[in-house]
């Protein structure tokens, strides 16, 4: 059994996050402490964001932070954070974002409010880096050479459809995918957005408990395909949202203040 919950990289900082919160805003230079508007909306924030009921979220900024103060070091011109993120003070005061909100009126509370940070939301920053390798490479990037094993990219896997479906089978029996085969498989929609390929073929009853009628019922072609070869036709209804291949996500990696496969297994 899985006991999932929270697991920010707070060892990586000062227990005091508060104080490193501190450090940081001197760091970067952008805080008036003469103005009560700032320092208002800085008291909001760090309720927010530290007592919460729920979780310390301050570590997690804490590592944008890095992140991006890591590529400018290095020479390199990262993209701020972006979003509804610049709408945290907080950001902007420790170099993640690149725009004062008060200046704009950018509310905090379209990127996190106090009832979200309660039901356990996850705070999210966007931030365009110039460079993967320096951050992701698994012998020289930054989040491993930091991380180590508390660092692991996520896997994906890429499941068989109804069109891929069709041409494995005819693959795995004879060998090859035919003409006739191939040229009506590309005339097939697609599932609509949320939709299983199994209940785009075979129907399903929607939110409102309206049946909609399955594409096996509705094209032609597929029919004439299912009863021309029921054996073929079997083999891809089994096979329909199996897992034809495994790969690394493009963009996603976890980092956990425990190595990764205590939790979770890893592959």
């Amino acid at each position: 059994k899985f006991n999932p919950k929270v697991s920010l990289p707070t060892s990586r900082y000062p227990q005091d996050t508060l104080g490193h919160l501190k450090t940081l805003i001197a760091k970067h230079g952008r805080m008036d402490w003469n103005s009560d508007v700032m320092k208002a909306r800085l008291k909001q924030e760090v309720v927010l964001l530290q007592k919460n009921g729920f979780a310390d979220l301050l570590p997690y900024f804490f590592l944008c932070e890095e992140v991006i103060d890591f590529y400018r070091q290095s020479g390199e011109l990262p993209g701020p954070g972006r979003g509804s993120s610049a709408g945290l003070l907080t950001n902007f005061l420790i170099g993640v974002t690149g725009v004062n909100p008060l200046h704009y009126d950018l509310s905090v509370d379209r990127f996190l409010t106090a009832d979200r940070a309660a039901s356990g939301k996850m705070p999210d920053v966007d931030m365009d880096l110039p460079d993967r390798d320096m951050l992701l490479d698994p012998k020289t990037g930054w989040l491993f050479k930091n991380f180590g094993d508390r660092a692991s990219a996520i896997t994906t896997k890429t499941t068989l459809r109804l069109r891929s479906a069709i041409k494995d089978v005819f693959r795995g029996t004879t060998g090859a995918v035919p003409y006739e085969i191939e040229a009506m498989v590309r005339k097939f929609d697609d599932p609509p957005q949320g939709i299983t390929d199994e209940m785009f073929v075979f129907g399903y009853r929607n939110a409102d408990g309206i049946e909609v009628k399955g594409y096996l019922e509705e094209n032609e072609e597929l029919n004439k395909f299912s009863l021309k070869y029921p054996r073929e036709w079997k083999l891809v209804v089994d096979a329909l949202a199996l897992a034809r291949s495994w790969s690394r996500h493009a963009s996603a990696f976890v980092v956990s203040d425990i190595p990764i496969h205590k939790f979770l297994p890893t592959y």
